[in-house]
């Protein structure tokens, strides 16, 4: 492997890996708010919500989590670059050990929100295993 090919195969490694765990993350936090909320999409479906607006409603929600979550990331890790320059680059006689580029910022909420469109279709298929009749029965 070539010197000038290390950078870009860590580049590609690390969205592989964020994309695993942050859709593995949405999936599950999203998927327990799905199980929660069988009672309240009984409700919609039974005032004549459709199928469909009810599958827009989870989409919503899920992509608004992952944004969220690619913005409280973004937060962090600006937050970890100003206190590992402050507190690590002194020690070592270094002006900064990390930087952080503003090009970066839309790369972050892309990924997050493909994390969110990755996460989507687990969701809708657990939405849907149960019968509205069933958990208004309850």
């Amino acid at each position: 492997m070539l010197s000038e090919d290390v950078p870009v195969s860590v580049a590609v490694t690390a969205l592989l890996v964020a994309l695993v765990i942050g859709t593995l993350s949405i999936a599950t936090t999203m998927g327990l708010a799905v199980a929660a909320d069988q009672r309240d999409r009984a409700v919609l479906a039974a005032i004549g919500i459709s199928r469909r607006s009810r599958s827009v409603l989870l989409v919503t929600q899920t992509l608004t989590v992952a944004l969220l979550g690619g913005i409280g990331g973004i937060i962090l890790g600006v937050g970890g670059i100003f206190l590992v320059n402050e507190l690590v680059a002194p020690e070592f006689g270094l002006d900064a050990v990390a930087a952080f580029d503003v090009i970066l910022v839309p790369y972050a909420l892309g990924v997050s929100v493909l994390i969110g469109v990755l996460s989507v279709p687990y969701l809708l298929a657990l939405a849907g295993r149960t019968t509205n009749l069933e958990v208004l029965g309850e």
